[in-house]
């Protein structure tokens, strides 16, 4: 992702408020199209990239922008890059965020095969997808979609015991960007202790995410569910779930001064 001032037209890898030079906001570049440009070939293991070889690419753009990439798959010079995308249903797919929690949501759904309006939606995916490419995200204004955030303790964001905001802010944009309606987004938790969830989305700053998005919030606790046994066990689950076409799930990493890390929620 670059970043392009409108004016002086000046280009920066990373996100800053204004131009220095013009004082304007600056315009995202998306890349359609990359070639290789620079290999290097690395066949000693270091501690933080065990599995040799492994290439490092230098890539350019159709606007000329150029930035390096790390590759298991081997590249020659003058060759088009075309990211792997998995085909299994089943794949997980991880992207760091380096400047851009939006950036890093689409591109991890790129991985997984892409995200596309469907023929009811009247413009185009913001970001179509390469040749060969199994889009697998379907999302037009009528699907329902129902975002469950990790929401367990009224804390602060900087203590990262709940779903960020931030994150939860730039998956709406995402959403919507692609061709959903807030009308038909839902953000929903429940409390599980005596703590009031209310309490708890109001000190995370969910709810304030939720509000300036005009996004329905919504106390599973104080809906209806329906029961569902398999294997002899005995499920409760909420309307909510079986009213949704997509459902999101918002995991984090739960630590403790004794376990460590404990899993995601």
């Amino acid at each position: 992702m670059f970043y392009q001032c409108p004016k002086c037209k000046n280009v920066w890898q990373y996100p800053i408020e204004k131009c220095p030079n013009c004082f304007l906001g600056l315009e995202k570049l998306l890349t359609k199209t990359a070639k290789v440009i620079g290999v290097s070939k690395i066949n000693i293991p270091t501690l933080l990239h065990p599995k040799v070889p492994y290439f490092v690419l230098v890539l350019e753009d159709e606007k000329g922008n150029k930035w390096a990439y790390k590759s298991l798959k081997e590249y020659k010079i003058g060759e088009e890059f075309i990211p792997e995308v998995s085909q299994n249903k089943n794949a997980v797919a991880v992207w760091r965020i380096k400047y851009d929690i939006l950036e890093a949501i689409e591109k991890v759904i790129e991985l997984l095969g892409g995200a596309m309006r469907t023929p009811s939606s009247s413009s185009p995916s913001p970001r179509p997808p390469s040749e060969g490419w199994t889009r697998c995200l379907k999302i037009d204004s009528q699907t329902k979609i129902l975002i469950l955030p990790t929401l367990v303790s009224p804390k602060h964001p900087y203590l990262a015991i709940n779903t960020n905001p931030k994150f939860l802010e730039s998956l709406i944009n995402y959403l919507l960007n692609v061709g959903a309606d807030k009308k038909n987004i839902k953000v929903a938790a429940q409390s599980f202790d005596e703590v009031p969830i209310e309490a708890s989305a109001q000190k995370s700053q969910l709810l304030d995410v939720c509000l300036q998005n005009q996004i329905t919030p919504l106390d599973l606790a104080k809906g209806n569910f329906v029961k569902k046994t398999q294997d002899g066990f005995t499920f409760e689950i909420s309307e909510e779930v079986f009213n949704s076409n997509l459902i999101i799930n918002l995991p984090i990493l739960k630590l403790d001064l004794k376990l460590g890390v404990r899993g995601a929620t």
